[in-house]
């Protein structure tokens, strides 16, 4: 889970690599929250009827799951950005 972590901060940096000005900063940061806190939140939360019906079902692998897809997202995004 860690590396999952490491590849979506280091991911994130892809927007510097046209240079080091405040746009493209705000644009790491854009990445960063969309990839650590909005997708992995929205996964979690469309999962949160599953933790009712099981109390063994635990919400932080879905939100895991939510980074994974958010980075999925995020490489298909860059494969088209330039």
């Amino acid at each position: 889970m860690l590396s999952l972590i490491f590849a979506c901060v280091l991911l994130g940096l892809a927007s510097l690599r046209h240079g080091h000005d405040w746009q493209n900063w705000l644009n790491v940061i854009e990445n960063w929250l969309l990839m650590l806190l909005i997708f992995p939140t929205a996964t979690a939360t469309v999962a949160l009827p599953l933790k009712y019906r099981d109390p063994s079902f635990e919400l932080k692998q879905a939100y895991y799951l939510g980074m994974f897809v958010a980075l999925l997202f995020t490489l298909a995004k860059l494969r088209y950005w330039r």
